[in-house]
């Protein structure tokens, strides 16, 4: 009797070892997660360093620090850097004689610029300064980018909620209809559609909730979503979230602890996807990051 009662207690003692390991080795990845994030985020031309974001319009157009320009750089910047000329589906670059350019990093005076939606974005650089071509809802941009932007070295932490493992969910995947879209709005008021990769459903307090996945790679989904945090302790346009693709039985698991914050929060001049309307949780989702103070 004695010794199956020492059994059982040696049973139980190694399943608490076990269990706690793996709740500390959860925990670890969440932070070394946290860690990652935070070196993204203030790296050279991480989401913290973007000071500009510049719309043109069709013909040429100057650039430069001179107010005299049609786009106004900085005013580290030199006065006239050159010229952008858009026609169509095409637009070029012309650097100023006087001026040192590195295009894709070597000096070059003129050249066909690839925008963010293509392999190979065409790269800009003036000493810390650089920038490139976007495209969105047809429209063209230069945006603007400082590598010794002040905001890059003054974020230190982004405020987060406490890690907890129940915000952790097993999910079934639900396959999309042929050629299926999703609605997606950017901060802008534009709206575009955006192939639709399925949906992953979870429970919570006993009921399901079917969220709308975007294309987040080869090996993940992408969710943004809202819930009742949202425009209260969290950012208003929402949040992100990549999931690791189901496995052959349609099972993977949304971590809410690895929720963050898009790249507006960090920038006025980024240009956020936000929100479809079915992806609103109705209920608080206490985890992962945070809004800023300054928000």
């Amino acid at each position: 009797m004695r010794s199956n009662i020492f059994i059982l207690l040696l049973l139980g003692s190694l399943f608490s070892c076990s269990s706690e390991k793996n709740t500390n080795t959860y925990y670890s990845d969440i932070e070394q997660w946290r860690k990652e994030r935070l070196e993204s985020l203030t790296q050279p031309d991480g989401w913290t360093t973007l000071i500009g974001l510049y719309w043109l319009e069709e013909g040429i157009q100057t650039f430069g620090s001179s107010k005299e320009n049609d786009i106004v750089f900085t005013e580290k910047a030199p006065s006239f850097i050159g010229t952008l000329s858009v026609y169509g589906d095409s637009v070029s670059i012309q650097i100023n004689d006087t001026v040192d350019v590195l295009i894709n990093g070597e000096m070059v005076k003129s050249m066909s610029l690839k925008d963010d939606t293509e392999e190979n974005t065409t790269l800009m650089q003036w000493e810390s300064l650089t920038w490139y071509l976007i495209q969105r809802g047809g429209k063209y941009g230069i945006r603007l980018k400082d590598s010794l932007a002040e905001q890059r070295f003054a974020l230190k932490e982004i405020p987060h909620f406490e890690v907890d493992e129940h915000w952790k969910f097993k999910a079934t995947f639900i396959p999309p209809a042929p050629e299926a879209t999703l609605k997606v709005e950017n901060i802008l008021g534009q709206v575009s559609d955006d192939p639709l990769e399925g949906h992953l459903e979870f429970t919570y307090k006993g009921k399901n909730y079917p969220l709308a996945l975007l294309d987040g790679g080869e090996d993940a989904y992408f969710l943004i979503i809202a819930d009742e945090t949202t425009g209260e302790e969290t950012y208003g346009g929402g949040r992100y979230i990549y999931v690791d693709r189901a496995d052959s039985s349609g099972v993977t698991y949304i971590d809410f602890n690895k929720a963050y914050n898009p790249p507006c929060v960090f920038s006025v001049f980024a240009t956020c996807p936000l929100p479809p309307q079915e992806n609103y949780l109705p209920f608080r989702v206490l985890a992962g990051e945070k809004e800023l103070p300054h928000h």
